[in-house]
């Protein structure tokens, strides 16, 4: 039985082995290694051009490669993500948050340990963002 174990985990390995000496392969065949996405790229795919839209895009942002299923954020959360996208901060944050709540952009999640509310971005919150705001299609 020792045996049989001690075969099946050298095989296991080897195998590993040789998928990830294939995956530095492939990385390193190209030139450079594979980097996710920056905000200000993502924001510039998807082109939102009202102040609302932003706020979208930007959760939809956190969600896809912040590796997070909800997120919390305020308005204080909201306008550290402009900061960082060296976006101009909205006067009225919170009622943009709000509006996107109602369209149905953003669900409630209930609170963290800190009593904040959490939210994360609905399947048409993303939708809205791949198709780039485009409402007809």
């Amino acid at each position: 039985m020792r045996k049989d174990l001690e075969t099946r985990v050298a095989t296991l390995e080897n195998r590993v082995s040789a998928i990830e000496k294939k995956l530095t392969a492939d990385s390193s065949a190209h030139g450079h290694k594979k980097r996710k996405i920056s905000l200000n790229e993502f924001l510039k795919e998807k082109a939102p051009q009202k102040m609302m839209d932003i706020i979208v895009v930007l959760a939809a942002y956190h969600d896809k490669y912040e590796e997070s299923d909800h997120f919390t954020f305020g308005v204080a959360d909201m306008n550290a993500w402009h900061k960082k996208a060296k976006l101009k901060i909205p006067k009225n944050t919170r009622n943009l948050i709000t509006q996107n709540i109602r369209k149905g952009y953003f669900e409630e999640d209930g609170k963290d340990q800190d009593g904040k509310m959490r939210w994360y971005i609905t399947n048409s919150g993303n939708e809205i963002v791949e198709k780039k705001f485009d409402y007809d299609g």
